[in-house]
């Protein structure tokens, strides 16, 4: 009888380091995980403030070349309107 509680005892402690030693494992993968995914975050986070600076500098607008535009623009509707009035 007392050889069969030692056996018992036994397996559990078996048990319970196996029991351990998974539990461990899982944390370190799920921590190891959670590192992998904030890293591949931040590269992405990254990638994309690259992709928007570039984007900034493709489209940077040209002030004067639009300031110009309307200048015209206001002649033009000006002239249309001074004619218009004169009829």
């Amino acid at each position: 009888m007392v050889q069969t509680a030692e056996k018992h005892l036994r397996s559990m402690i078996e048990l319970t380091v196996i029991l351990f030693q998974y539990v461990g494992y899982t944390r370190c993968g799920l921590k190891q995980q959670r590192l992998q995914a904030e890293k591949q975050l931040t590269q992405e986070k990254l990638q994309l403030k690259q992709q928007e600076a570039q984007d900034n500098e493709r489209s940077s607008v040209d002030h004067s070349a639009v300031l110009e535009a309307l200048e015209r623009a206001l002649k033009a509707t000006e002239a249309a309107f001074l004619e218009m009035a004169d009829r």
